[in-house]
């Protein structure tokens, strides 16, 4: 959650390559995770339709959303792939094997693509089955398909980092979102507030003890 720099330079330290190629991996990574959630976002507006939620047209302008930025972000790697021979040629001297290093970082992390892709899948339902518990916690009338749809409307948030880990923003947008759910401020604030403490409580109780023994190694 320290953000994406952070984890580019850690990935450099582990498989030593540079940083410019670890940033390309981490690219990749944004990307596919946009196309992911576009793909679920599309999930989640079929399961509120046929189950007559009135959300519906909120979804569908969110959807919008992640598609526009799902596009910009195939553009540039399609111009990225097509120009690979030529783009680093009109660049300035000094940038170009920086440059070079970071295109094949991008591109060479679609190589295990079904993986990456089921892989994926998992966490982002994960994502949304961990929300719906909180909400079914706090007793608020809305079923797992919104809960799906909230949980990946926020995940767009986080997918251009804007802050760490979208701090501050993702607990804005699950409020707002569950306000025009039908949902009062003060519970839209409780359910904010306990799910982000569950994901960050949670990275620290694992990451830490993984933290220390990488140390020691």
């Amino acid at each position: 959650k320290l953000g994406d720099a952070y984890r580019g330079y850690q990935l450099k330290r582990a498989v030593q390559v540079s940083f410019a190629h670890s940033l390309g991996t981490i690219v990749a990574e944004r990307i596919l995770d946009m196309a992911v959630l576009v793909l679920l976002l599309f999930t989640s507006l079929w399961l509120l339709s046929t189950s007559g939620d009135r959300h519906g047209e909120l979804a569908t302008s969110i959807l919008g959303g992640g598609v526009a930025l799902l596009v910009v972000g195939v553009v540039g790697l399609a111009a990225m792939w097509l120009l690979r021979d030529h783009l680093h040629a009109r660049l300035p001297q000094r940038l170009q094997a920086m440059y070079l290093r970071f295109q094949h970082g991008t591109l060479g992390s679609f190589r295990s693509l079904p993986w990456v892709v089921l892989l994926s899948l998992a966490i982002w339902m994960g994502e949304a089955c961990r929300l719906y518990l909180v909400m079914n916690a706090l007793n608020l009338p809305l079923g797992f398909p919104y809960a799906l749809f909230l949980s990946l409307a926020n995940s767009l948030l986080t997918v251009v980092p804007f802050t760490p880990g979208g701090l501050g923003l993702v607990e804005a947008g699950i409020v707002g979102l569950l306000m025009l759910g039908g949902i009062d401020k003060e519970t839209a604030v409780a359910t904010a507030l306990l799910d982000r403490t569950i994901t960050y409580w949670s990275l620290i109780a694992i990451g830490f003890p993984l933290f220390l023994v990488r140390r020691r190694v």
